[in-house]
């Protein structure tokens, strides 16, 4: 584990919030609370599917429009497109006419899931496709809003709160009432149906904001070379995790579990993410993100145990219970980590595009290790990336930090010669 020094760093997060502050008071001083709160809630809404769909894509198998193998195709190819398309947004666009993004893309993602019903196959994928690029935009509008406040992980925090308390309700619906009587098309209506309040946001939301917090009048997100290499250490770290989320239905059938068993699973993942936000939302800015890291990592290895272990339905759903909590907890942590190797938050903004890209990259390569020894394969792999990813997370932290210091010295040299 790596040790904080708060009296090296101190000046260095005094400066980035400081910066905050000022420049979220002079810059987007025209942005209210309501109009924060407006482009934030198209970050729930773009991720809000992300909660359910091991039940979504669970069903499809069942309906027998998508393979086993395909679950993992079908949601790396959804979430590859939302990353590169919040990755590309936030490196190129200026946050100008966001109302009018705002409406257009609530259109195109409602549509794009209407059009999910029937749908098999290619065709499955390009349809979802569409609803990632819709997805990602969505992300880019919260994300360009998140890294703007004041204090960012709590903000972030309370975003994933609502989340997941819009996730346990959604998944009440589909697991009680809507996939019993309107199998998957029913589920994607419903989403449609959620998605359109996109359009109450957008009359509530800011119409532009203003420069990037210490990026010097920048209103674009270019990370650094070393904010670059944190957010691929964030890709493989998250994508272990997101593997082992999107095969919970796929895995909780192969340790024996029926269907229902593993549909309540996830809603008490859901319900447990809550617990998980609302823990994140109050020591955000508290403890060191470090301690969080390596605490959940170790967390994640244990629960991943207890499905290896497969000791039967009730331990299932409570490991499920458990990662739903971890998870949470960890996700708004990332963001201060990546403050801190970039205090002008631009690798910061391409947080959630990394966070993104790890719900294809998981998925994808537990999809390619299956046919070599079952789904139980989705849990050695995982792991492999959860360790590694973790490594590199402590190695770049490390390193950053002796820059720092390095820098510190060499200032304190220079001004006493002078």
């Amino acid at each position: 584990m790596i040790e904080d020094d708060p009296q090296k760093l101190k000046e260095t997060t005094t400066m980035t919030t400081n910066t905050a502050v000022s420049t979220f008071d002079t810059q987007s001083q025209h942005v209210t609370l309501l109009q924060s709160g407006g482009l934030i809630g198209f970050g729930v809404l773009a991720l809000l599917p992300n909660g359910v769909i091991s039940t979504l894509l669970g069903a499809l198998v069942d309906e027998g429009r998508l393979t086993e193998a395909g679950v993992g195709v079908t949601a790396m190819f959804e979430a590859v497109l939302m990353a590169a398309t919040l990755i590309g947004c936030s490196m190129f666009m200026a946050p100008r006419r966001l109302r009018a993004t705002a409406f257009g893309v609530t259109v195109a993602l409602t549509a794009a899931n209407l059009a999910t019903r029937g749908a098999s196959g290619e065709m499955l994928n390009v349809v979802r496709g569409v609803a990632g690029v819709a997805e990602g935009l969505m992300m880019w509008l919260g994300a360009s809003m998140i890294v703007r406040t004041r204090n960012p992980a709590r903000t972030s925090a309370l975003k994933f709160l609502v989340l997941s308390l819009s996730q346990l309700a959604v998944s009440g619906l589909l697991t009680g009432i809507v996939l019993p009587q309107f199998g998957a098309d029913g589920a994607y209506v419903l989403i449609g149906a959620i998605t359109m309040t996109g359009c109450i946001l957008a009359f509530f939301a800011a119409d532009s904001l203003g420069e990037l917090p210490g990026a010097k009048g920048r209103v674009r997100g270019n990370p650094t070379p070393l904010g670059w290499v944190a957010l691929f250490a964030v890709l493989v770290y998250t994508g272990a995790l997101s593997a082992v989320i999107i095969y919970t239905v796929p895995l909780a059938q192969s340790f024996g579990l029926s269907v229902t068993s593993a549909r309540t699973a996830v809603s008490v993942y859901l319900g447990a993410s809550i617990l998980g936000s609302f823990l994140a939302a109050i020591i955000a800015g508290r403890v060191s993100y470090v301690l969080v890291l390596s605490c959940t990592t170790l967390c994640f290895l244990g629960i991943w145990s207890v499905y290896a272990l497969s000791l039967g339905t009730v331990s299932f759903i409570l490991a499920t219970g458990m990662s739903g909590v971890v998870a949470m907890f960890v996700a708004p942590f990332v963001t201060p980590m990546l403050i801190d190797i970039d205090p002008s938050r631009r690798t910061a903004l391409q947080g959630g595009g990394a966070q993104l890209l790890s719900g294809g990259l998981g998925p994808f390569i537990a999809a390619t290790v299956i046919p070599f020894g079952g789904t139980h394969m989705v849990l050695v792999a995982s792991s492999t990336m959860l360790l590694t990813g973790i490594a590199m997370i402590m190695l770049i932290i490390k390193y950053n930090r002796t820059l720092i210091r390095d820098r510190a010295v060499l200032q304190t040299a220079i001004s006493a010669e002078a």
